[in-house]
């Protein structure tokens, strides 16, 4: 099955939809003279091979290849591409052109390279998850506008420092990875939201909560808070901040609850995700010690409830 050929003569249609059908193969060469097409959805269908074309395909924006067995995508011949799925496929090896992308979705592959050629200026959001990435690929740093990377679920060991300090960057999720260490940049950072639950961390930076002052995450494992607080270093400002440590080798900092109070030891060993939604200066069961302030502090004007 492919492609009819009569639908290059329905000029109106901007989008072709062939979801869920028995389509194998797919040549990219059919797509050029359907100029009027803007948006690609093949999702569910049984792709084992998409053919490059040796032609420029600029109308198409959307392509979606999502729950197919493709091994390997080379899609640089759409230079006006802007969103790409591709979930859920065998996914290898994949190649874009950089210059329109604003969106790539391609968790769930066994991808361990990903050629991006021309900066991706526009990129804002990348999901790379659940893949056998060993690290990151080098043009990831040269998105000056990304918002979302989620790089969980790989094998990576290292974060290169130009990532942690992005400008732009809100949430970054490096769950089940194996970094030892994180970069913290001098500069402040916008960051929201930071996972590493399931690494190999023994530490975190010691100046990470002065330089990301809007920083904000919670515990996935069993959705509990963990109450603010700061390691070796001292905020003047508090705004609900919450660090995702869960299941690392080892953590042991100091935490206090604002400045001008004395900081308490705290030292997490195994699944914090249980420790985290004990009561304050109560040691779970397993062993690890967990000790809060007694009265943890809230800003004027914070929820009550967080």
């Amino acid at each position: 099955m492919t492609i009819p050929k009569a639908f290059d003569n329905l000029s109106s249609v901007e989008k072709l939809c062939m979801a869920g059908n028995r389509l194998e193969r797919l040549n990219l060469q059919t797509l050029v003279t359907m100029t009027h097409v803007k948006v690609i959805d093949l999702r569910m269908n049984n792709l084992t091979q998409v053919t490059a074309s040796m032609e420029g395909i600029n109308h198409i924006t959307h392509f979606d290849v999502r729950d197919n067995q493709l091994s390997s995508l080379d899609l640089g011949c759409m230079g006006n591409l802007e969103q790409l799925h591709c979930e859920r496929n065998q996914l290898r090896e994949l190649r874009l052109c950089g210059f329109s992308l604003r969106a790539i979705y391609a968790s769930s592959n066994r991808l361990t390279s990903i050629n991006v050629y021309l900066a991706p200026s526009l990129l804002h959001t990348l999901d790379l998850s659940r893949n056998c990435l060993a690290w990151v690929p080098e043009w990831i740093c040269e998105a000056k506008k990304l918002e979302v990377l989620d790089l969980s679920w790989n094998a990576i060991t290292e974060l290169p420092l130009r990532i942690m300090g992005s400008s732009s960057l809100r949430r970054l999720m490096l769950g089940h990875n194996q970094l030892k260490s994180l970069p913290c940049p001098m500069e402040s950072i916008p960051l929201e939201s930071l996972d590493v639950q399931h690494n190999m961390l023994r530490h975190l930076p010691d100046s990470l909560f002065t330089v990301a002052l809007k920083l904000l995450s919670k515990n996935l494992s069993e959705r509990h808070h963990v109450q603010p607080f700061i390691c070796g270093t001292y905020l003047s400002v508090v705004v609900s901040k919450y660090v995702d440590v869960c299941c690392q080798s080892q953590v042991s900092e100091r935490i206090s609850k604002h400045p001008g109070e004395p900081p308490v030891n705290v030292q997490w060993r195994g699944e914090w995700d249980q420790a985290a939604s004990f009561l304050p200066n109560q040691q779970p069961s397993n062993g690890p010690v967990c000790s809060f302030p007694d009265h943890p502090y809230q800003p004027q004007g914070s929820a009550s409830g967080l």
